[in-house]
């Protein structure tokens, strides 16, 4: 398939969204109005001014787009449609030391079965100018599903992904290890993690990858798996969370590891690793909050921010961390759904968070003071 590449440079005035939770002080939420239907599936990374970058799919034009913004608050910013045509699955973003952002993002078959994972490495830093795609899967009668990606100290990718090559066949989950920036086909390394497994991958203490991993089943818990190089051709698990808990997300600072998922309950639980051990979990959600998809990013050595939608209420939540969680409800009744994700990044003395704002059908950020 031939991906039709569109450029489009534009400045962005966002809209404020008041936050209806009396609790949420330190908090500026706002819509980028930039067209009916964007920010669905929106991921996050720290850009290369300190200001955060925003990776979403416009499902109106099935666009895959990028949000630089010029400001913590994001009422100025700069937007690149980097690819087109495109019924997307999933997407993630990550920002190399090199300050060039890498966009990986998951395409299913319009109305065959099939699907392909492309990586993008950008050129610049608002991702306008020439880009590398390459593709790190491909499957004509099967399906795709999740990706993750993340970028050592040389800026060169890992891709987690699953899917299945035979409709109906087994789905399976699988590593593909990038030996240069552009993750270029000669340089990629698969290796299998079993069969189709909720995944994230981060870039670890010792600058080595660390992958998180649903259990095989819900009788069983989470891994975590720790590479020992940075092609991962050994790496060792650890049995991390609670039984039946799944869809883990995963940061690190260099220093330790933090991982946070959704339990049996639809509770939102945060799971602290060293280098070496990881500790037991702890629940961070209130009982009557339905998790979706919680996402996590550090602050500053030492502490996290998360944050997760309610699917009861549509509720948007925000947590900072260091020995335990405080909760904040930012939006009540008009964040996220269901099929969406929430992005989640920091940088020193604030947070971010994207989402889709259903009422508006666009894309939202909220800014929120840490410590």
């Amino acid at each position: 398939m031939r991906t039709r590449i569109v450029l489009l440079v534009a400045a962005m005035f966002a809209v404020l969204l008041p936050a209806t939770s009396a609790d949420a002080a330190g908090s500026e939420i706002h819509v980028i109005p930039r067209g009916d239907h964007t920010g669905f599936w929106s991921e996050m990374a720290i850009a290369a001014d300190g200001n955060p970058m925003i990776a979403s799919y416009n499902h109106g034009t099935q666009s895959v787009e990028v949000t630089t913004c010029y400001n913590p608050e994001c009422t100025r910013a700069r937007g690149a449609i980097v690819a087109t045509g495109v019924p997307l699955a999933d997407i993630d973003l990550a920002v190399g030391s090199d300050g060039l952002p890498v966009i990986a993002y998951t395409i299913r078959g319009f109305f065959l079965p099939g699907g392909f994972a492309n990586v993008i490495k950008c050129s610049d830093a608002f991702c306008q100018r020439s880009r590398s795609y390459q593709r790190v899967f491909s499957s004509f009668s099967g399906d795709v599903g999740n990706i993750s990606v993340d970028v050592d100290q040389h800026n060169n990718p890992t891709v987690i992904v699953d899917g299945s090559y035979e409709a109906n066949g087994p789905r399976f989950t699988q590593l593909v290890s990038c030996g240069d920036p552009a993750c270029r086909p000669a340089d990629q390394r698969v290796r299998g993690l079993g069969v189709g497994r909720g995944h994230d991958v981060a870039i670890g203490p010792d600058g080595l990858p660390v992958i998180a991993l649903n259990a095989v089943n819900r009788g069983a818990r989470m891994t975590i798996e720790r590479c020992a190089d940075l092609r991962c051709k050994v790496r060792t698990s650890e049995s991390i969370g609670n039984v039946g808990s799944h869809t883990p997300r995963v940061a690190s600072d260099g220093k330790e590891i933090t991982v946070v998922a959704v339990d049996v309950k639809q509770r939102a639980e945060r799971i602290v690793c060293n280098a070496s051990k990881c500790y037991e979990p702890q629940r961070i959600s209130q009982d009557r909050v339905r998790v979706v998809s919680p996402n996590v990013a550090y602050s500053r050595a030492g502490a996290t921010v998360v944050s997760y939608t309610d699917s009861a209420r549509a509720g948007l939540w925000f947590s900072r961390c260091r020995s335990t969680c405080d909760r904040e409800l930012l939006v009540d009744g008009d964040a996220g759904a269901t099929f969406t994700r929430v992005g989640v990044t920091a940088r020193e003395g604030v947070g971010f968070v994207s989402f889709f704002v259903p009422s508006q059908a666009r894309l939202g950020i909220a800014s929120v003071e840490t410590y």
